[in-house]
């Protein structure tokens, strides 16, 4: 049973474009502006539309990942299929151009769904992560660096963002 379990371990670097404010519990950040980009990004219905309602449950990404009712999970269990957390050195406070590290497990079902993942990251670095400043904003970031792990620790680069500008969002490049 287990040697048929997908996982793929991925180390990501995030650049802080301003700074970033987590609060003690940082997970708890990471993870509510991870579910709520991936709401935003494929849902086809305002965030305040119930998923329970909805008609698309059976192929959709949300739904699947992040629902605590999603129906591919057995009656009680509500965990997630992926895991994610900052490095454990990551500050409370990040200053502008400095890197923090993310660390993401996706698990069975959740590894097909990386690309989901990825174009979550990038439109969370738009939004920002962690508490709002005095301005109402949270701290913007890069996704520099992606890795991906494998069991022996070994990193095997995935993704690389290449900077042309200073003020210009970078353009992609995989390899």
């Amino acid at each position: 049973m287990w040697d048929d379990l997908r996982i793929l371990d991925l180390e990501i670097r995030l650049v802080a474009e301003e700074d970033i404010r987590l609060p003690f519990f940082r997970e708890n950040a990471l993870r509510a502006a991870l579910g709520t980009s991936f709401r935003t990004t494929v849902c086809i219905y305002s965030k305040h539309y119930p998923c329970q309602e909805c008609h698309l449950q059976q192929i959709c990404a949300y739904f699947q990942l992040f629902s605590a009712s999603r129906g591919n999970m057995p009656a009680g269990n509500s965990s997630p299929p992926y895991l994610s957390f900052f490095a454990p050195s990551t500050p409370t406070h990040v200053k502008a151009g400095t890197s923090v590290t993310v660390y993401l497990r996706l698990m069975g079902t959740a590894v097909s769904y990386y690309p989901y993942f990825y174009f979550c990251l990038e439109n969370m670095s738009r939004t920002g992560i962690g508490l709002r400043n005095e301005n109402g904003k949270r701290g913007r970031f890069v996704v520099d660096r992606i890795y991906s792990l494998s069991p022996g620790a070994e990193k095997r680069h995935f993704f690389a963002e290449r900077f042309h500008s200073i003020g210009k969002r970078p353009s992609a490049t995989f390899g």
